[in-house]
């Protein structure tokens, strides 16, 4: 090995340790450089429970569907005769006191009357049905309203449904019983532990629910025979409706 390659083989030497030590000095100014995070938020005791509250409230509205079944050799024929009938059911719910924003078509249908005969479907005509829908607040007149349609010719009593206009009032109040139940639920299990709660964390709504009573045309029906044979008015009875409203409350103890 002669001078010159010795010469070069140190300054090679030389090279590779200051760039090793660069490197040694680039890491550790990178690891002083990045900060250390330490987790200093501290974990909430909570209690998580479910209230209800429910209330009763007395109807102050019915739905009230009825109407009139019509039938003709044709289509023509059976809408005619039904429009000419209606005219007299019509005239009895004005005389009942229901304003024409209370009444409103629910179902118009024509259709052909197919029977079944010899095995086969035999064309026996057409059927012309046009229901109505009251909204009716007098509560204790509802029977006196179908007697008076059905003198008048209606021949189809549907449904009677019970609901309450104020519904939204009675709401706040389910509500409020709502979360007072998940209140004296969170009370007991903190106690049950030694502990107090302290605050609320979070709610959640789950909903209200305001079931309208509903009356099928078969009990109506049945009302109806039954005060035809006592020659006295069909009673028609509302009953009251429960609203519920269900919360989920955190608390923190």
């Amino acid at each position: 090995m002669n001078l010159f390659s010795m010469q070069n083989g140190s300054k090679g030497l030389v090279v590779r340790v200051a760039l090793s030590l660069a490197l040694v000095g680039g890491l550790a100014a990178h690891f002083q450089a990045t900060p250390v995070s330490a987790a200093t938020e501290v974990a909430r005791n909570t209690i998580t429970v479910a209230g209800k509250g429910d209330v009763l409230m007395t109807p102050d509205v019915a739905y009230v569907q009825f109407g009139l079944i019509t039938e003709g050799q044709s289509a023509q024929q059976a809408q005619q005769k039904n429009a000419e009938l209606f005219k007299e059911i019509q005239a009895a719910i004005k005389q009942q006191g229901v304003g024409e924003a209370d009444v409103k078509t629910s179902r118009y249908d024509t259709h052909p009357d197919y029977r079944w005969e010899n095995e086969q479907n035999v064309l026996k005509g057409y059927r012309s049905e046009h229901i109505l829908e009251v909204t009716y607040r007098e509560m204790d007149q509802i029977g006196s309203l179908l007697d008076a349609v059905s003198k008048a010719g209606a021949n189809r009593i549907e449904s009677v449904r019970f609901g309450a206009e104020k519904v939204d009032e009675y709401e706040m109040i389910a509500l409020q019983k709502a979360v007072d139940h998940a209140r004296k639920k969170a009370d007991a299990l903190a106690k049950g532990l030694g502990k107090q709660v302290k605050e609320v964390v979070a709610i959640q709504e789950f909903g209200t629910v305001a079931p309208l009573q509903y009356r099928n045309a078969m009990s109506i029906a049945a009302d109806g025979e039954a005060a035809m044979q006592n020659s006295t008015a069909t009673t028609i009875n509302h009953g009251q409706l429960t609203l519920t409203s269900q919360v989920q409350v955190t608390f923190e103890f």
